[in-house]
């Protein structure tokens, strides 16, 4: 009987301490998993995820309130491949709502974290891939940026990448303006298995961004891309800008660079070779493509201005008195006082002789250029290189911005660098710097900063900050401004810039011919043309500067550059209804003078062209 108590006791005491055992986990595990803020945070984050929710980015709009880039309700994809369940049978439902491939699927399915499909989703397709009721698979609506007419001004308004920021372009630098406070989702997985969203909190505060009104004119532009677009088929060069600033302010009326970038697809090649090139590289060999193709030829590039740059070395030299309307000129084919060089002129067979000021500039003659730099002297020569902004960023408000190449101190600079600075060589400058200081010689001498963003709005609409002019400097007078411009329209009337001229209307101009630097020396097989146009030339609202970079089979500014300039140019005429102020009939007048000496088939049918000599012999020829 004892015996018996005593077993029983023991198996009273055994259950007492089993249950207490039992009531000790439990409380533990009450406490760890309802108690403990730390273990029940680590128990809710395996339930749930995060997502970032970007707030409506900015628009940006052209000067008249035109949209070029705007936020779009779109459905986003995410998947969470570490829960996904049966990754096979997914793929092969996902493949079955959109039109991607195996291998693209596999890529969102064997990801690491929260995995965002790059593809747009229709309404119908998002209604399907939720209707899957997979574990790891949500489908949120969200913001996606887009493009209207996108393939006209890509390089200049650029692009958002997968993270809906600025990647380049305007969208870059002013990404922090444009993109707004993002707000957060929570994606709760229940235990059985589909994440959806939140009922509640499932916002935190966001803040929409702030909207940009540009200073482009989109008919402008318009025409600009129209025209550009046909003369880059045309001449297959490497590259192509077209710039058009208002003088009188700064302000950039259009901006294009070519062949164009397609904002809206910007990993897709610009040509079909480029297309055709990108399939047969590597992963990192499109990525350096991709760098190159996404650079504004207008603001990240450089090149050497030619003869377009002869209207700053005129300025300089009639603003401070070395040149005058009777200062001469003596041109015997070439310069040959420097030892070990020969700078010869466009026409060194048939020599220009004497010549006047004027003459000098219809003419383009570059011994008289050089004549007119060494009678202003290297000190001036450089203080007007500055003053006229090359060698400096314009501060006109884009990324990666080139500051350019100058000349060195005027100790520094050696005799052929002087000389062939004259006319546009042994200098390297921006289009935006170019059409900057040629707007600066026929505004009044006024230096303005290039402006392309007038206005910041917030989501309301309401004005945040606005842009007016910023004149920086006055560089020259009025007197020697007035002089250019007369300059300007004589050589289009009368000299070698006869390639822009439009019967009826008065137009400036002056061409360009750079030979390039190619391994070590100046190619005459490889030239840059350009044309500056000035327009009207007495009172100018309008300054176009087309570059044309490794043009074929043409070489000259005036049959390159040019006719693309005098076609935007009649375009906005036509456009503005602008009745003729000249005298159109042309009959009597004496056949203007050309640099070109030299003809070149320019057409199949056999026709031809004059071609400029300047574009085979205006480089520092070596002896």
């Amino acid at each position: 009987m004892k015996k018996t108590i005593h077993v029983k006791r023991r198996i009273s005491v055994l259950l007492g301490l089993c249950a207490l055992i039992v009531a000790l986990i439990a409380g533990r595990l009450f406490y760890l998993q309802i108690l403990n803020p730390e273990y029940r945070q680590k128990m809710l984050e395996l339930m749930r995820k995060t997502i970032e929710l970007f707030p409506t980015r900015g628009s940006i709009t052209d000067r008249d309130g035109y949209i070029l880039a705007y936020d779009e309700n779109a459905y986003v994809l995410y998947l969470f491949p570490e829960e996904i369940e049966d990754k096979e049978a997914l793929r092969q439902q996902i493949m079955e709502i959109l039109p991607a491939d195996q291998e693209t699927v596999d890529t969102w399915l064997n990801g690491e974290g929260t995995i965002t499909a790059d593809i747009d989703i229709s309404q119908e397709q998002a209604d399907a891939l939720m209707a899957i009721e997979a574990r790891g698979l949500s489908v949120i609506t969200q913001n996606q940026r887009r493009y209207a007419e996108s393939l006209s001004a890509g390089s200049l308004i650029g692009f958002t990448g997968q993270d809906h920021r600025g990647a380049v372009g305007l969208e870059a630098y002013y990404e922090d303006l444009l993109k707004g406070t993002p707000g957060k989702m929570r994606l709760f997985s229940y235990s059985g298995g589909i994440p959806v969203p939140y009922e509640q909190e499932v916002q935190y505060p966001k803040k929409e961004g702030y909207s940009l009104s540009l200073t482009i004119d989109s008919a402008l532009q318009e025409i600009v891309v129209e025209k550009g677009r046909k003369g880059f088929e045309r001449m297959q060069p490497r590259k192509m800008s077209i710039l058009a600033m208002d003088p009188n302010t700064g302000e950039m009326l259009a901006w294009a660079d070519f062949p164009l970038l397609d904002a809206a697809n910007p990993r897709r090649g610009r040509t079909e070779q480029e297309i055709a090139e990108l399939a047969q590289m590597t992963e990192e060999e499109r990525v350096d493509r991709y760098y190159s193709m996404w650079r504004s030829f207008s603001a990240q590039d450089v090149y050497e201005p030619g003869s377009v740059f002869k209207v700053i070395t005129a300025a300089a030299a009639y603003e401070e008195g070395t040149a005058t309307d009777e200062t001469e000129y003596y041109c015997d084919g070439a310069i040959r006082d420097i030892p070990g060089v020969l700078i010869r002129c466009w026409s060194y067979d048939e020599p220009h002789g004497h010549l006047t000021f004027t003459e000098a500039m219809d003419e383009s003659c570059n011994p008289s250029f050089v004549q007119m730099i060494r009678a202003l002297g290297k000190e001036n020569s450089k203080e007007y290189i500055d003053a006229f902004g090359f060698g400096e960023k314009t501060g006109v408000g884009f990324p990666s911005e080139e500051e350019g190449i100058v000349p060195p101190d005027p100790e520094e600079i050696n005799e052929a660098t002087f000389a062939t600075n004259s006319y546009g060589h042994g200098i390297a400058v921006t289009p935006l710097q170019m059409i900057r200081a040629i707007a600066t010689t026929v505004n009044g001498g006024v230096l303005y900063q290039p402006q392309i963003v007038n206005r910041i709005t917030d989501a309301d609409g309401e004005t945040v900050q606005s842009f007016a002019p910023k004149p920086l400097r006055t560089v020259i007078s009025e007197n020697t401004s007035a002089r250019m411009r007369a300059l300007l329209e004589h050589g289009v009337e009368h000299g070698t810039a006869d390639g822009g001229r439009i019967p009826g209307y008065r137009v400036g101009g002056k061409t360009g011919t750079s030979v390039k630097f190619v391994d070590g020396a100046y190619s005459t097989e490889t030239v840059v043309g350009s044309y500056v146009a000035v327009f009207p030339a007495d009172a100018p609202e309008l300054v176009l500067l087309v570059v044309v970079d490794e043009p074929q089979d043409r070489f000259s500014g005036n049959s390159t550059a040019a006719p693309v300039a005098k076609e935007i140019l009649e375009a906005y005429i036509a456009l503005n209804g602008m009745e003729p102020v000249t005298d159109t009939d042309t009959n009597d007048k004496e056949e203007p003078q050309t640099e070109n000496t030299l003809t070149w088939p320019a057409d199949p049918d056999g026709e031809e062209e004059e071609v400029d000599e300047e574009a085979r012999t205006a480089g520092c020829n070596r002896v």
